[in-house]
């Protein structure tokens, strides 16, 4: 895999689903913990410093609540582009929603913006004061896990025809 990867969970997590991003980062973490390239950040709500993490990388890949307007913990992965035009389309239910759009935005504009980029986005059941995931979101962290974990290989692969077909020619 080129360079570094970092995982950022985002979310509040006293508002029940709407901190599944730093839930699924802090239970995934342990089953990558052997490969060093690749770092967890618990985002919380941080917004704006999180393009601290946009340059120090070459992979980001972001898990937060998102209202996706399908049954509860329901997840799909928005990889690239797709980003990008999720998010413009997106009518955000929360502060660091309308900042994750414009955390992207800027990071273009600064140049700082990581060579792959994915989004996963859970379905929330409720969002209201609890320390706790519903049963629902808490079921799909096993989810959240495999498609980190395709993600990687996925790029792990795009890294290694690239490099395969840049030494041939």
């Amino acid at each position: 895999m080129p360079g570094k990867t970092i995982v950022i969970g985002i979310g509040n997590t006293l508002l029940t689903d709407e901190g599944v991003g730093v839930r699924a980062v802090n239970a995934i973490k342990p089953a990558f913990s052997a490969d060093q390239s690749i770092e967890f950040i618990d985002g919380g709500t941080l917004s704006f410093t999180l393009i601290n993490y946009f340059d120090q990388n070459d992979n980001l890949i972001i898990i937060d609540a998102t209202n996706l307007q399908l049954d509860s913990g329901s997840i799909k992965v928005f990889v690239g582009d797709e980003v990008k035009q999720f998010l413009e389309y997106y009518t955000p239910n929360s502060v660091h929603d309308v900042n994750l759009f414009d955390i992207l935005c800027i990071a273009r504009l600064m140049n700082r913006y990581p060579q792959n980029l994915a989004l996963i986005a859970v379905q929330p059941e409720i969002m209201t004061w609890g320390t706790h995931l519903t049963q629902a979101v808490a079921e799909a962290l096993p989810q959240i896990e495999s498609d980190v974990s395709n993600l990687l290989d996925q790029w792990t692969k795009i890294y290694a025809q690239t490099y395969t077909n840049q030494v041939s020619e």
